[in-house]
């Protein structure tokens, strides 16, 4: 627990153990202590220990979807064999030909150009051929609405640890074809697996979340011994910096940090000559979706 804790918030050992043992083991209430002292600035978005493995992206070809498939194996020896890389190939393949949308139907899908009746018997197969359990944790995928001018696009970022698609809404054909929108979309999902935002915007940060914050906030304020009448105040404003870190369109774009992830959007459909916005994006981190029964 002690270096999960750390893991998650980059405070050394010593001090994470005082705040596991101040909060009887709740690892949650520890990261809020911890950065109720000023120990730690955020805790990470980390989810369970990492399994081995790959993520891949597809993109149909006339760009209006897109699957981000996530496939696990016990080692990373196994996860860099030829086999392996085949084997996640076909399944995504398998993904996006069938229209699959969640793990379940990926299994049940029947793979093109081979002989085995599913997905699933696919994966039973590679099992005996490379020797470790391996299994199909996630299938995400993405589609530009129905009726609509849109572009989808993914990147796996080297060697397929972390993977991301974005969907863009466009005004028309011709700014969904433009290089210019193309471009943004790429450069989207480089910020995104690089920052991994915790929402779109303002309104889709869980209220849950935002109030966990406001607690953190305002115990941190009360034990700096800031006035009564202050604490409102002071956690209203670390609250919107908490937004401007933590929402995509607010971030500050990790290629020119002078100007907000909002702001290239808004330039590059200038450019590209009518208006775009962000319809919806997924990031997929090797390891999050895994469990000990699947991976």
């Amino acid at each position: 627990m002690v270096k999960t804790l750390r893991e998650q918030t980059g405070v050394g050992m010593m001090e994470c153990k005082k705040a596991l043992q101040e909060a009887d083991g709740d690892l949650r209430r520890a990261a809020a202590l911890l950065r109720e002292k000023g120990e730690a600035k955020a805790v990470k978005r980390a989810g369970r220990a990492a399994n081995e493995g790959r993520i891949q992206g597809k993109v149909r070809e006339d760009e209006r979807a897109g699957v981000l498939v996530e496939v696990n194996t016990e080692t990373d020896f196994a996860a860099r064999s030829d086999r392996f890389a085949e084997l996640v190939e076909r399944v995504s393949q398998t993904a996006l030909a069938c229209r699959c949308s969640s793990r379940e139907s990926l299994l049940a899908a029947k793979p093109e150009g081979t002989d085995a009746k599913s997905v699933e018997a696919l994966v039973a197969e590679a099992i005996g051929v490379i020797g470790e359990n391996i299994g199909v944790s996630r299938c995400e995928r993405l589609e530009a609405p129905e009726g609509k001018s849109g572009l989808v696009h993914t990147y796996i970022h080297p060697p397929g640890r972390v993977g991301v698609a974005v969907v863009l809404d466009c005004e028309n054909d011709k700014v969904a074809r433009a290089e210019a929108t193309r471009d943004l979309a790429h450069n989207l999902c480089l910020h995104i697996a690089f920052s991994n935002p915790a929402g779109l915007d303002n309104g889709s940060i869980p209220q849950d979340v935002i109030e966990a914050e406001r607690e953190i906030y305002r115990n941190a304020a009360i034990k700096q011994g800031k006035p009564e009448k202050l604490l409102d105040k002071i956690v209203e404003g670390r609250l919107r910096a908490f937004f401007k870190e933590s929402c995509l369109l607010e971030q500050a774009y990790v290629k020119d940090e002078e100007k907000s992830v909002k702001q290239l959007i808004e330039e590059t459909a200038k450019t590209a000559g009518g208006a775009l916005r962000v319809n919806r994006y997924v990031r997929c981190q090797l390891g999050e979706a895994a469990t000990s029964e699947e991976a």
